[in-house]
């Protein structure tokens, strides 16, 4: 009987340490550089925003983010995401219009080639994300 527990006290440990954060690799600001495809779910559609993001975080100006109803606003300065060690990280996209979305509760995945969350943004909209590093 004791085996049973035991196997029961491991099993749930190993899935414990399966989903938490701080079990996987550390993240550097630097995992998030490079081109990104983003993808948007908003209670009035989508957004399609292919990003490029630097070493230092800063996100180029000037991409262009293509919205379901057929609007294109682009980024702006001071568009930037910041990285936790824990693979967290958040942004803040500015984008033409006056459009300014904070990315939060952002989790890169343990290949550091993907990352999810919600954000919302400065008319009261919230959003799911999705990025995809090409």
């Amino acid at each position: 009987m004791l085996r049973g527990k035991v196997g029961i006290a491991l099993g749930a440990s190993l899935l414990v340490g399966a989903i938490t954060p701080s079990a996987w690799a550390a993240c550097t600001q630097a995992d998030a550089a490079g081109r990104w495809n983003v993808y948007v779910n908003t209670s009035d559609g989508w957004v399609y925003c292919p990003l490029s993001i630097g070493t230092t975080g800063i996100i180029t100006t000037g991409a262009r983010c293509t919205f379901s109803n057929g609007t294109v606003r682009t980024t702006l300065t001071g568009s930037s995401l910041t990285v936790q060690t824990t693979c967290l990280a958040v942004a803040r996209v500015s984008l033409s219009g006056g459009l300014v979305t904070n990315f939060s509760n952002m989790t890169f995945s343990r290949d550091k080639f993907e990352f999810t969350g919600v954000g919302s943004d400065n008319l009261g909209g919230k959003f799911s994300f999705t990025g995809v590093k090409l």
